[in-house]
């Protein structure tokens, strides 16, 4: 028979507002924009930048969170045509999930 579970939101919200996650999440930010390598767009290096933040919203409240983004303005087609991003998360050991609509 199948045990139900109950989430503790404020427990799990209090551990991820602590420091030691916070650091967590930015080290394995570095390590995915370390994975990119050296994108290009024709030919010519593209800067991979990041940027530490506060995400909230959802069934979570605020959690730290880190952006890694192409700075180029073709950013989105070259990650949609060589999923430089995608593969340097996975190869940090993250899961990459399409967007649910």
């Amino acid at each position: 028979m199948a045990r139900k579970v109950k989430l503790d939101s404020r427990g799990i919200a209090e551990v991820l507002r602590r420091a030691e996650v916070a650091d967590a999440v930015e080290s394995l930010g570095q390590s995915v924009k370390g994975n990119v390598g050296a994108p290009t767009a024709s030919g010519k290096p593209v800067d991979v930048l990041t940027r530490s933040r506060t995400a909230a919203g959802g069934r979570l409240s605020a959690r730290p969170a880190v952006d890694i983004t192409l700075a180029h303005p073709a950013g989105l087609a070259i990650e949609a045509k060589r999923g430089y991003l995608v593969k340097a998360a996975s190869a940090a050991g993250l899961e990459v999930k399409r967007r649910r609509k």
